[in-house]
């Protein structure tokens, strides 16, 4: 299945996902078939249903404080794929996964205070050697999130910057959005 199929499909659907078409495409490039990715950050479910449409076992983490988990959830059951699809509502500093590794993890959780770098510090251990770790809104008006990067890539050694994605939209320049890290090996 092509992206524009997939996240054809999602739309259709009523699916929401808060990414741009080019983030979203570039995390669809970053998963293969039976891949395992975690999800920081469910919101309305857009980007974890785009990626199991792709094959991926999706682990998806949300406080459900919004409420917008609810129709992620009933996203997941109109696209026929919630069994491929592990949803938990929890805080992330609170979540209890399995013990494993993935081949992706997104973080596009929390956006305030010291919560963006405590998830990446806690979660960017789990990507698989030669996995992904993919961090949203670095530098889109996060402030928090910016500083966080900034704090973990100072004594991060383990993964290498891979690329930024920006984005024209509506005549506004959004800065720097999505960006992109492989972890060695």
């Amino acid at each position: 299945m092509e992206f524009a199929d997939a996240w054809g499909q999602v739309e259709r659907a009523g699916g929401v996902a808060i990414m741009t078409p080019p983030e979203l495409e570039a995390l669809w490039g970053c998963v293969e078939l039976g891949d395992m990715v975690l999800e920081i950050g469910t919101a309305y479910g857009g980007t974890a249903s785009l990626l199991a449409l792709k094959g991926a076992v999706v682990h998806t983490v949300d406080s459900g404080e919004s409420g917008q988990t609810v129709a992620a959830e009933q996203l997941f059951e109109k696209l026929g794929i919630a069994y491929k699809i592990s949803s938990y509502v929890e805080k992330s500093s609170e979540v209890r996964l399995p013990e494993m590794q993935f081949d992706l993890v997104l973080i596009d959780g929390a956006h305030w205070g010291d919560i963006p770098y405590q998830d990446m510090c806690r979660f960017a251990p789990r990507v698989k050697p030669g996995g992904w770790l993919a961090l949203d809104d670095v530098a889109n008006g996060h402030p928090d999130i910016t500083k966080g990067v900034m704090k973990w890539i100072s004594w991060e050694k383990e993964f290498s910057f891979h690329n930024a994605y920006s984005e024209q939209f509506d005549g506004v320049r959004w800065e720097t959005k999505l960006s992109l890290f492989r972890r060695d090996g």
